[in-house]
């Protein structure tokens, strides 16, 4: 069987639009309802949304969305599906089966452990050479969680077996957001609170679109 260990990232998905297309429809809708669609230029969308924003005039801004592919591990995923608004799509423990292959996300404070490829039936301890003794005690979970699973599937579903999966296995969720979902993710309201950022570099995500 073997084991990977890769870092938590994101996919953005723009839906065949730019973030400049988003936010000139974002205008046009606007403008209905201020009958100002006559001051429509090549570039009055900027100052336009600023306004739209500073009124806190939100529905307009509804009108946009994309959606993004969280990698990362389980228990971020958990945090992720309280942060409403959006629409949620998840990978389903019960029907996926790892067992050729289970995908482990590194924690954040897990300095020395790198994205690799083990093989449990003979891996290399000298992997364990620079790490500390929590992240080699972290390490050795994954990999004996891995081996459990393998071990139940024996004779046990997907869906049983995967009460025995730590943590710490690779989730992929997608969630589709509308703009004012976003930025209300990203407030200090809610991501500050979330704590998400322990498994996801979301804090890089508003400079991806």
């Amino acid at each position: 069987m073997n084991v990977k260990f890769i870092y938590p990232s994101f996919e953005v998905d723009m839906y065949g639009e730019t973030g400049i297309d988003k936010l000139k429809r974002i205008e046009q809708v606007g403008r209905t309802c201020y009958r100002s669609q006559d001051k429509i230029t090549d570039d009055s969308y900027e100052r336009f949304v600023r306004m739209i924003m500073k009124n806190n005039h939100t529905a307009i801004i509804e009108f946009a969305s994309f959606g993004v592919k969280f990698i990362c591990d389980r228990s971020v995923s958990h945090q992720l599906v309280r942060a409403r608004l959006a629409s949620f799509a998840q990978q389903s423990q019960r029907y996926c089966d790892y067992n050729d292959c289970m995908t482990f996300i590194i924690p954040v404070w897990a300095d020395n452990i790198k994205p690799t490829e083990v093989d449990t039936s003979n891996y290399n301890t000298k992997l364990f050479r620079n790490y500390t003794l929590t992240e080699h005690t972290w390490f050795n979970a994954a990999i004996n969680s891995a081996l459990t699973y393998k071990s139940l599937r024996g004779s046990l579903k997907p869906e049983e077996a995967r009460s025995f999966a730590m943590a710490g296995l690779k989730y992929n969720s997608l969630l589709s957001w509308v703009v004012y979902a976003f930025w209300f993710f990203f407030s200090e309201k809610v991501f500050s609170a979330l704590g998400v950022r322990e498994g996801v570099p979301l804090s890089t995500l508003p400079h991806a679109l």
